[in-house]
């Protein structure tokens, strides 16, 4: 069978894609398991801090403690972009949660309905460019500014193609879903409400 050098590049570029998607970082149970992990840890350090430092502290903690069990505090730490690291993993400040530095997107190139080249921008400061997946661009165009209430991991980076055709590499971002995992989540944090 003789090909052309579009149907080549096409069925490679198809390969790529197929052997790609299979790594664990598009596997939504291991982003759960690291939830759940990182609740583990927070839950572990609100315990010690219940028996450690001054009083008020330790109520302070006691009363996290209680609200994260209870399922009324957010059980998710901030996420980190300036700058990112490959698995880490939280919520953006300011997407749900009110915070002192809170980080919204812009949108420097819509990928299709569910991927999108953006920048994290805080208090002005732009940050490296990054592609975010997961997350609809429905009515979003180029230069958008918003903000997501989403669990995003940093599962990595990946190569592009800048406009002047030079190649370029970029952290990847994932929004990970949580809708209807919770109880999940919780359970494997060993947190059962």
């Amino acid at each position: 069978m003789n090909f052309s050098i579009w149907q080549t590049w096409s069925l490679a570029a198809f390969a790529i894609v197929a052997v790609s998607s299979t790594n664990a970082a598009d596997d939504p149970s291991v982003s759960i398991r690291k939830l759940a992990e990182a609740i583990k840890v927070k839950r572990a350090a609100l315990q010690d801090a219940t028996k450690k430092g001054p009083a008020a502290a330790r109520n302070r903690a006691k009363d996290d403690l209680r609200r994260l069990e209870n399922g009324s505090m957010d059980p998710f730490d901030d996420l980190s972009l300036f700058p990112p690291q490959v698995g880490s993993i939280g919520r953006v400040p300011g997407g749900r949660v009110p915070s002192a530095l809170p980080v919204t997107f812009e949108v420097a190139q819509i990928v299709n309905d569910r991927a999108m080249h953006v920048y994290p921008v805080r208090r002005g400061d732009r940050g490296e460019r990054m592609i975010l997946y997961g997350i609809s661009t429905n009515g979003m165009a180029d230069g958008t500014k918003f903000e997501t209430p989403e669990i995003i991991e940093v599962t990595g980076t990946e190569k592009y193609t800048t406009v002047l055709g030079a190649s370029a590499t970029c952290y990847v971002l994932t929004a990970v879903e949580t809708k209807g995992r919770m109880a999940k989540i919780m359970e494997l944090a060993g947190i059962n409400k």
